[in-house]
């Protein structure tokens, strides 16, 4: 058949080029419940990709699940209607060197991970991998992009794979603190990697002492609170510097699962509806049990600690700023989130955050942990825990 007869049977620009398109075959990844199972599909399917590029000069078509699964009953077949799966074509048919470039990329990784579960090497992390290949990945945000599509692609956590994020989160112990063999006391280190086996011990704790775990938003505020050593000689303190990263949220489930009942676990935040967002990414996590602290406690900073904590004969600093409007649409879409019962947040606390997100959006304003008592750090805890112990 002629190029003409085919244009004359096509009554677009787009039948047209779905015409002359060669079919290609599809290579299906889906989900996994071990090691040896991931490592036989990603050897077969790469297998199977080699035989039809190289050998047989045919494009293919990776499908794959492109959101993490929740437990809804729906078959595969029923999430392929739903949207849920994804399709990536090579070669692909274009310009664009971005959209070209994605399935080297993805098949690149994927042998890297057969290679790491084969060989059972030590744990590296997605800086090692980016680095391996700069050319190819072209940024490090790429490969980040890349594991977490693969994730969802085998319905796992990057950890399966033995490849973890880089450290991002910061902790100091008062008392002595044992994180397997690693001991932390009266010294800033960065959360060190742990495994599902992983415990935590404080040796030397007596029943009597009054031990409290401390979130903090901010690396700033951790910062100077470290140096009050008289205020958190029985504190434990951790930052996650802003959204935390997946280790510091195990950390904190692994301290609410080994540490006695009544150790109390407490986070201070902006009073914006970032913060309150943050609050829940270390309460909950959608898809892994071991990254929750259900036993953590919202205390500050709130909207009317900053109006009380500062007076207006001493006040020097700004205090509230304006929300702005995509503060405010964050915000009423945090509330909807907040308020559905698959947060796993228990209902004192949901209400708790409900009422500062109203109480922002109410005066319409926002404000900065910095700036509670005019800045004095150690002066706003002490006052907090003079109310509140």
């Amino acid at each position: 058949m002629s190029l003409r007869m085919i244009m004359g049977d096509c009554s677009s620009r787009v039948k047209l080029k779905e015409r002359l398109t060669p079919e290609s075959r599809v290579v299906e990844f889906s989900e996994v419940k071990s090691e040896e199972e991931c490592q036989r599909q990603i050897t077969n399917n790469m297998r199977f990709i080699r035989l039809a590029l190289k050998e047989h000069r045919i494009p293919i078509t990776i499908l794959f699940n492109g959101k993490a699964k929740k437990h809804t009953g729906r078959t595969q077949k029923e999430r392929m209607i739903g949207g849920n799966m994804v399709r990536w074509r090579y070669p692909e048919f274009g310009t664009n060197k971005k959209k070209c470039s994605r399935v080297p990329q993805l098949l690149h990784l994927l042998q890297i991970i057969n290679e790491r579960i084969k060989t059972r090497k030590n744990t590296t992390t997605v800086r090692d991998v980016y680095y391996g290949n700069v050319e190819l990945f072209e940024s490090q945000r790429v490969t980040e992009t890349l594991l977490h599509r693969i994730e969802n692609m085998f319905n796992v956590q990057k950890q399966f794979f033995n490849i973890v994020s880089t450290q991002k989160g910061l902790i100091y112990s008062g008392p002595q603190l044992l994180i397997d063999s690693q001991e932390i006391r009266n010294e800033c280190q960065l959360i060190p990697y742990m495994t599902k086996d992983t415990s935590i011990r404080l040796p030397d704790l007596l029943p009597e002492t009054k031990l409290k775990v401390i979130v903090l938003e901010k690396d700033a505020i951790f910062q100077q609170l470290i140096q009050c050593h008289d205020l958190i000689k029985n504190w434990i303190i951790i930052t996650g510097k802003g959204y935390p990263d997946l280790l510091s949220r195990i950390l904190l489930h692994k301290m609410d699962k080994f540490l006695p009942q009544n150790v109390e676990f407490h986070i201070f935040t902006d009073t914006d509806p970032y913060g309150i967002d943050i609050v829940t990414k270390y309460m909950c996590h959608p898809t892994l049990q071991a990254a929750r602290c259900p036993r953590l406690i919202h205390k500050g900073v709130l909207l009317n600690q900053l109006i009380r904590g500062n007076s207006t004969e001493r006040h020097s600093m700004l205090v509230l700023l304006p929300l702005s409007v995509r503060d405010a649409t964050f915000s009423m879409n945090l509330i909807c989130r907040i308020c559905d019962d698959s947060q796993n947040v228990n209902e004192k606390t949901r209400r708790s955050l409900k009422h500062e997100l109203q109480r922002q959006l109410f005066f319409q304003r926002k404000g900065e942990m910095n700036v509670a008592n005019n800045g004095d750090v150690e002066q706003y805890f002490e006052r907090m825990y003079d109310e509140v112990v």
